[in-house]
């Protein structure tokens, strides 16, 4: 099933890989899911690794450190949760 989220995930990686024009196939359908289901900390990653290969190194930099934040913020939510603060 092509609009299977695992097959899309699949298909994004394949397509990063493959290079050239399928890095923008790739980028597409990795902010799409972002839009759909949450931009976790793994298609922020995603996201960054397309355009550092696209050559933009600004926009995955800027990606980059959202994505610091992120994992800074929910090991913190996870450790209040943990101990009962949240």
């Amino acid at each position: 099933d092509d609009d299977a989220t695992v097959t899309q995930l699949a298909s994004a990686w394949v397509a990063l890989y493959e290079g050239g024009d399928k890095r923008q196939e790739a980028l597409n359908t990795f902010q799409d899911l972002g839009e759909k289901y949450n931009m976790s900390l793994m298609l922020t990653n995603a996201v960054a690794l397309c355009h550092l290969h696209m050559g933009q190194f600004e926009e995955a930099e800027g990606l980059l450190q959202e994505g610091l934040t992120k994992n800074a913020t929910g090991a913190q939510d996870a450790e209040h949760a943990y101990l009962g603060l949240g």
